[in-house]
């Protein structure tokens, strides 16, 4: 469970990179719950995620290094469930190479 003195909706922005990758859906929606508490009224979040892309399995196999590989719409399956009717609008990039992905979730 996150804890924390910071109050709720003080935070004009948070950044959300490289983590994701890493957590099971289950954590992931406590932190973004968290969040969306934190965030005040036009703050913004900002998550990146990677895609599954041709690299994975050299990555799996040769290094050895477990991520966990989200679509983008999995990703915002997490942002909207999390946000728990919470109102905000959303923007989404996918690099060229279709590996990284970034949303822009601001608190409406």
């Amino acid at each position: 469970m996150l804890k924390s003195e910071i109050e709720d909706n003080s935070l004009n922005a948070v950044e959300i990179v490289g983590i994701f990758e890493y957590l099971p859906d289950d954590m992931i929606l406590k932190v973004l719950s968290w969040t969306f508490d934190k965030i005040k009224k036009g703050g913004r979040i900002v998550i990146s995620g990677m895609n599954r892309n041709i690299h994975a399995k050299i990555l799996e196999k040769v290094l050895n290094w477990d991520i966990c590989y989200r679509r983008p719409e999995e990703t915002y399956n997490l942002i909207e469930i999390s946000s728990k009717g919470t109102d905000f609008k959303w923007s989404a990039y996918m690099e060229p190479w279709q590996i990284h992905y970034i949303f822009y979730v601001e608190k409406t």
